[in-house]
């Protein structure tokens, strides 16, 4: 993303359901939503974006997400927090967001502020520790294939 803009917005939060699934049809259809209103509200070309099915203690998967954004279309994720939770209601009919302390990162391409805070951050969803319960053969992870920009 960064090679596409001059700034990124990073937004983390938790995607948590009410009820179990063997695969991955909250995400798939929560992805689809946030692509259109990404589209049709901001205008946005491209979306970034990252997310980790988990299961530690809880009967119930939840997910780990980040989104990467255009930063001159978004700055802060007020208004995006509520669009969200209304988009995963839709989807889980029932299930819930959590938003995070220090959940977004405003990344410009020039200097390594945010950047590694950011990629920390993300890293979390890597840890293997609470993907070993996924009996349904889901994905553990899914992200964007969005290719550098040619130079």
């Amino acid at each position: 993303m960064i090679s596409w803009h001059s700034r990124v917005f990073v937004y983390v939060f938790d995607l948590h359901v009410a009820d179990f699934s063997l695969d991955n049809k909250y995400i798939a259809a929560f992805i689809s939503k946030l692509r259109f209103h990404f589209k049709q509200h901001y205008k946005i070309k491209r979306l970034g974006y990252a997310w980790c099915r988990e299961q530690n203690t809880s009967p119930r998967q939840h997910y780990h997400m980040a989104i990467i954004v255009d930063g001159s279309k978004i700055q802060n994720p007020i208004r995006l927090f509520h669009k969200i939770k209304l988009m995963w209601d839709e989807v889980t009919l029932g299930g819930h967001l959590h938003g995070l302390e220090n959940c977004y990162y405003n990344i410009k391409r020039d200097t390594e502020i945010n950047k590694a805070e950011a990629i920390e951050r993300l890293s979390y969803q890597a840890k293997v520790w609470t993907k070993d319960k996924n009996t349904a053969r889901a994905n553990d992870y899914g992200t964007s294939r969005i290719r550098p920009k040619p130079t």
